[in-house]
């Protein structure tokens, strides 16, 4: 019954693969918030100094 169910290998991927993609996304998340927030301050940065 459940050999052909592919809802059920489905959710055996998610399963299996979620405590791999979590920290993956939480570090990708991260390093665009760091980039961003870099990129907000050196243009302030500048912007003060032209002033």
């Amino acid at each position: 019954m459940l050999s052909n169910n592919p809802k059920f290998y489905r959710a055996l991927q998610w399963i299996m693969f979620a405590p791999l993609l979590v920290p993956i996304c939480l570090v990708v998340g991260a390093i665009e918030g760091i980039q961003k927030m870099a990129g907000t301050v050196i243009q302030q940065i500048n912007a003060e100094s032209v002033s």
